[in-house]
């Protein structure tokens, strides 16, 4: 029964560890989503493609504006 013990402290941890990463992953997410998902918008029908090129206008929603990447 001594060898038990370190088994069950081990297999905790690692619970807690998994518990905190899925904290982290499903709180970065959301609070990434809030601020690149409404600061742009694409309008309807100004998304094609044409020639094989695909070509998007986007339009943006606060007073900072875009940047290209």
């Amino acid at each position: 029964m001594k060898g038990i013990t370190p088994v069950i402290a081990t297999i905790a941890l690692l619970f807690i560890t998994v518990a905190l990463v899925a904290s982290a992953y499903t709180y970065l997410s959301d609070y990434l989503n809030v601020y690149t998902s409404q600061n742009f918008v694409i309008p309807p029908g100004y998304a094609y493609c044409e020639a094989g090129v695909v070509e998007v206008w986007i339009a943006s929603l606060s007073d900072s504006g875009l940047v290209e990447a």
